[in-house]
């Protein structure tokens, strides 16, 4: 079978609602060269594989759809096969809620090309039904840009590179699509940031969150996650001031998130956990220059902020206190 320039691999899972929508904008693509669109149908109970299966009979004469119907394994086994699956000399992902401008693909193999790069990371907008635009990531061309966007969508990979470090989506339950980006960049240099924003991440302000990460459990644990990504990775990348402001910064982010209506004990535990592995990883994370008022270029202020102010209540002994606020008495 001959190589196609690109590869897009779309998981489905009980997406009946808006599976249609996101390969329809994949057919609207002005990019006119080959492109193989790999739909794999991750167990759903819905009427997601019908949909995919007439809608993969109207593609354009430049995409080559490729279905397959399996069991439920989840969405990192489903990225992996799509990986395995895949014939293009560039690999982009999708998610089946969201959609793409028109001059999508055109767009990233246009950048991928013009250096030869192994990784090339774009932005988004977060749009609601009605098209609104929630918010909107626009990476400049930083270190930093390379860790913003940690979801595989508004990337595009070089399918050799992936090969030749074997980097894949992790079984973790938390935080598959970290491990994947962060172990790519940990081993390539050869990366790009443009400040696009083509990918549109659906928020559907009619559903309820089903986020793995919005309570403590002992079942969904980020200490696998962080630990696996440290492994993992090159010594010369897990040892950088941004990977150390990545990962202080990711404990933050995650104790904020899933305190709120955690138990305390839950909370407590966590927080003595995850710094405990900041302490051991990163005996100096504190002094980390980019965890005061310094702020990384190309990170974004209102996020840092949240960074500023947490390590300054932890620094004075207080960030434990507040979040213990924020969650349930024990029984």
């Amino acid at each position: 079978m001959s190589e196609k320039i690109l590869t897009i691999i779309i998981p489905v899972y009980n997406g009946m609602e808006h599976i249609k929508r996101a390969v329809k904008s994949v057919y609207a693509q002005d990019f006119t060269e080959s492109i193989e669109l790999i739909l794999i149908n991750d167990g759903s109970n819905d009427e997601s594989f019908d949909i995919i299966k007439t809608i993969s009979r109207k593609a354009p004469s430049n995409i080559d759809v490729k279905i397959k119907n399996e069991v439920n394994h989840g969405v990192s086994y489903t990225r992996n096969m799509g990986l395995d699956l895949a014939n293009g000399r560039y690999i982009m992902f999708m998610d089946q809620d969201d959609f793409i401008a028109k001059d999508y693909v055109r767009k990233y193999i246009e950048a991928v090309s013009d250096g030869n790069y192994d990784i090339v990371v774009g932005g988004y907008e977060r749009v609601n039904s009605k098209g609104k635009i929630l918010v909107r990531i626009a990476p400049q061309d930083t270190l930093w840009s390379h860790y913003l966007v940690p979801a595989p969508w508004a990337h595009i990979y070089r399918r050799d590179f992936l090969k030749k470090y074997n980097i894949h989506f992790a079984d973790e339950g938390i935080g598959e699509d970290i491990y994947f980006n962060l172990t790519a960049i940990s081993h390539t240099k050869n990366i790009r940031a443009i400040a696009y924003t083509g990918y549109k991440w659906f928020y559907n302000e009619n559903s309820v969150s089903n986020s793995k990460q919005n309570t403590i459990n002992d079942k969904v644990n980020p200490l696998s996650l962080i630990n696996s990504i440290y492994n993992d990775s090159t010594d010369d990348f897990k040892l950088s001031i941004n990977t150390e402001y990545f990962m202080a910064r990711y404990v933050c982010w995650y104790m904020l998130f899933a305190s709120r209506g955690s138990k305390r004990s839950d909370i407590r535990d966590r927080f003595n956990e995850l710094h405990g592995w900041l302490d051991k990883h990163y005996p100096n994370y504190i002094k980390n220059r980019y965890i005061g008022l310094k702020c990384m270029p190309g990170e974004i202020r209102k996020y840092h902020m949240f960074v500023i102010v947490y390590y300054t209540l932890f620094k004075l002994h207080l960030m434990l206190p507040v979040l213990l606020l924020f969650g349930k008495k024990d029984k």
